[in-house]
Order: structure tokens, then C-alpha cells, then sequence
């Protein structure tokens, strides 16, 4: 029916060895959580990739609205501290959840970034998606 791509990752096919070169880093999904105040309206955690904000007013054309990245933590503290070594996984967010009461987000970065307190300011989506089946 559709599908969603995050913008800043291309992944490329290699024709000669029959597979995908992705960038170094983890760049899938985990945990998706919808907003309470709209069924339009995800967060969706990516790991490498930060966690999106993605409209799915229109299911056939999914969009992203926004999107959070944890600062370059390594070993506990900011990238310019840690010295020499292979570059590891600068971030690793893996969860977000949405509090009822307040509103805001709270989202866990496994690489030193520990708990992240965010807010949407973006617009809700009034409506709900369409229906998929016609």
C-alpha cells in the first residue's frame, strides 16, 4: 500500500554481490508509539537514525513532521573524550513513550544518552487515516 523511508539514509544495491551496502550504524525501526491525542501521528524510534515523527493522515503517503537526534555520546561521555579505537554507535535511541497526563515524550538512548524528556510543538492532525480499503 505504501511504505516509509527516512530521508537521510541511502542504502545502495551492490549488482555484483547481490546485496545491500547500508552506512555503517543500525538503521531499523523499533517500538513505534502513536500519539494519544491523534491515530495520525507516530513516534517511531531508529535507532542510529534518531527518533521520527510521522504523519500517517493519508496512509497511502505517510510523512515525516518532525525528528529528534540524541548528541554523539561514546563510552559514557561526549565523542571528544573517549580516543582512538573503531568509531562505535554514536547513538541508540530505543524507545519513546508518551505520557497521558503532560504530553511529553520520553525517550531512551542506549549509548550513554540515557533518558531524553521531549515535547511535540508540531501541528496535530485533526483527522484520522482513511481507510486503507476502498
Amino acid at each position: 500500500m505504501s511504505r516509509y523511508r527516512i530521508p537521510s539514509v541511502d542504502d545502495v544495491y551492490n549488482f555484483t554481490t547481490g546485496q545491500f551496502v547500508c552506512p555503517p550504524g543500525s538503521h531499523s525501526s523499533h517500538l513505534m508509539w502513536q500519539d494519544f491525542r491523534s491515530p495520525s501521528l507516530t513516534y517511531q524510534a531508529w535507532y542510529t537514525e534518531g527518533l521520527r515523527t510521522v504523519d500517517y493522515s493519508n496512509p497511502f503517503l505517510p510523512r515525516e513532521v518532525g525528528y529528534y537526534f540524541s548528541p554523539p555520546y561514546v563510552c559514557g561521555e561526549f565523542t571528544s573524550g573517549c580516543g582512538g579505537g573503531p568509531p562505535p554507535v554514536y547513538r541508540h535511541t530505543r524507545e519513546a513513550f508518551q505520557d497521558k497526563a503532560t504530553g511529553l515524550i520520553y525517550m531512551s538512548d542506549g549509548s550513554g544518552g540515557g533518558l531524553t524528556v521531549l515535547r511535540w510543538t508540531g501541528q496535530i492532525p485533526r483527522n484520522p487515516p482513511i481507510p486503507a480499503a476502498r
